[in-house]
C-alpha cells in the first residue's frame, strides 16, 4: 500500500511472513505516485502497485528478467565468469539491497553518526530480526575504509601513531 500523505509504502508478508512499513525519498514518492496513476489506471484498490501486462503482480524471476533487460539496453550487462575461484559479472537485482546497505554505512560515517548504534535501523529497515543478518550485506569497500580509519585515527592517533 503506497502512502503518498505519508511518504511511505507498506509491504505486507515479505520473507517469513513480515509486514514492513517503509519510508520514502520524495523523489522515489513522486515516481510510484506517477506510476500509480498512469500505469494503474483501471486497477482495483487490492490490486498489486506492480501489475504485469496480464493484470497481476511480477514475480522475482520476471523482475530479474527485466532487470537484466535494463542493464543490457544500456550497456552495462555482463556476463557471469569466474577467475580464481571468484565470480564476476553484472549485478543481479538482489544486489542492490547490499549496495544500500553500504551507502547508509558511508553516509552515517560522513555524518559522524555513532554506527554501532544505528545498526538495528537498517536492520529493521532491510526487514531483518537482528544486526547479525544484517552484517552480509555490509561489504567493506575503499571508501568505508577510509571513513573508518578518518573516524579512528582521529579519536586514537596520540596514543597510537600510526605512523613514528
Amino acid at each position: 500500500d503506497l502512502d503518498v500523505g505519508q511518504g511511505t509504502i507498506f509491504i505486507e508478508k515479505t520473507k517469513f511472513n513480515k509486514d514492513r512499513l517503509l519510508p520514502l525519498h520524495p523523489r522515489v514518492l513522486d515516481r510510484l505516485r506517477s506510476h500509480r496513476d498512469d500505469r494503474r489506471a483501471g486497477a482495483g484498490p487490492d490490486a498489486p502497485l506492480f501489475l504485469n501486462a496480464g493484470g497481476r503482480a511480477y514475480d522475482m524471476n520476471h523482475l530479474s528478467s527485466h532487470f537484466r533487460q535494463d542493464l543490457t539496453r544500456l550497456g552495462l550487462y555482463q556476463k557471469t565468469r569466474e577467475v580464481d575461484g571468484l565470480r564476476y559479472g553484472s549485478p543481479r537485482l538482489h544486489a542492490l539491497r547490499h549496495s544500500f546497505a553500504v551507502h547508509r554505512l558511508l553516509r552515517w560515517y560522513r555524518e559522524g553518526a555513532d554506527v554501532q548504534r544505528k545498526l538495528p535501523l537498517l536492520s529493521t529497515y532491510l526487514g531483518h530480526s537482528a544486526v547479525e543478518h544484517t552484517q552480509v550485506y555490509l561489504k567493506i569497500t575503499a571508501l568505508l575504509l577510509r571513513e573508518a580509519h578518518e573516524r579512528f585515527a582521529g579519536r586514537w592517533e596520540r596514543e597510537f601513531p600510526l605512523e613514528p
